[in-house]
């Protein structure tokens, strides 16, 4: 199909000089609306912590965050990285924990939602580690007595968090290079 650029330039002009029509008020309300829910980071947090729920019940799968383990008994991942010591275990296990959840958000959400989360990631990701950690210990405190140090919790949370982030940032760069070619 051949574009011939001189009609697309008259076509510009003609849209450029031509007169403009005012939207009906009912309309340009709920526009507005709606862009004020854009707008808003928290409806995007929301979807982000629906979306982590999920993924944070399938990453327990593989490996058991605090001693939590739906499938119960297996040890997952965290054999393998416990024989680097525990704060490398931390990290690897945060760092997975938000992994899938940065992966699934890359897949799920689209548009200026998508953009929000990407100018409010870090406390975005932070409060979320925050949250899941102090979820994590306090399901941990029923099923089973697990203690942690103050170093193995900030690990873990630094994981989380470092993790999401170079997982999405990562991911977000591939798919817009993916849809645009740039």
């Amino acid at each position: 199909m051949h574009i011939d650029p001189f009609m697309i330039k008259n076509e510009y002009q003609e849209f450029v000089h031509a007169q403009s029509m005012q939207p009906s008020l009912l309309l340009e309300s709920r526009l507005k609306q709606r862009l004020k829910l854009i707008k808003s980071p928290w409806p995007v947090f929301f979807k982000l912590t629906c979306i982590h729920l999920v993924s944070g019940f399938l990453s327990l799968l593989v490996c058991p965050q605090f001693g939590i383990n739906p499938l119960g008994g297996a040890h997952g991942l965290m054999h393998w990285t416990m024989a680097y010591g525990p704060l490398f275990c931390a990290f690897v296990c945060g760092a997975l924990f938000f992994s899938l959840t940065a992966c699934m958000v890359a897949l799920f959400v689209r548009g200026a939602q998508r953009q929000l989360i990407k100018q409010h990631q870090l406390w975005q990701f932070s409060l979320l580690a925050v949250l899941s950690y102090a979820g994590l210990m306090l399901v941990s405190s029923v099923l089973s007595a697990v203690s942690v140090s103050l170093f193995f919790s900030v690990f873990w949370i630094l994981g989380a968090v470092v993790g999401a982030q170079v997982i999405y940032r990562l991911l977000d760069t591939v798919g817009t290079f993916v849809v645009t070619g740039k």
